[in-house]
């Protein structure tokens, strides 16, 4: 299966390693592609969208989880006309702000999206995503450089 995000082309392949039997790879990232030698039987059971249903872009891991996000008024215009995510909702608040909630595994994508709306964007839970979003800006503040070299 192949699909495109954010302007790219990936394709979901099956891999040698039990643990990770399916990954997504970038097409433009392949540097080689060799045989194997070996035969490779299609598993007639794998369903290629219902694996990557929960995921968040091109990221998924195994176990879903619920986030509400709380976007700012100012912003929410621009959230709620997009479809971010097959099983998001939205819900209007009366000042103007925007609810968003859904189900996904994709973690480390998520992560790099809620990051790119700060500050306008509170993550209501799971308190872990939280927990991620506010060490991840913390650690950005310590490599900010002193204000007098900002152009």
């Amino acid at each position: 299966m192949r699909g495109r995000n954010h302007g790219n082309w990936y394709v979901l392949a099956r891999r040698a390693d039990p643990e990770r039997p399916w990954s997504t790879f970038a097409i433009s990232r392949i540097r080689e592609i060799s045989g194997t030698g070996r035969l490779f039987k299609v598993d007639e059971s794998f369903d290629a969208e219902q694996h990557i249903k929960n995921a968040f872009g091109i990221s998924r891991g195994k176990k879903p989880f619920k986030v509400r996000l709380l976007f700012a008024a100012k912003i929410a215009t621009y959230i709620e006309k997009r479809v971010w995510h097959p099983t998001q909702n939205m819900k209007q608040r009366r000042d103007g702000s925007l609810e968003m909630s859904f189900e996904t595994t994709g973690w480390k994508e998520l992560v790099r999206w809620i990051l790119s709306w700060q500050p306008d964007v509170k993550v209501l839970s799971p308190k872990r995503l939280r927990d991620r979003i506010e060490l991840k800006m913390k650690q950005r503040l310590r490599m900010a450089p002193p204000e007098d070299s900002c152009a």
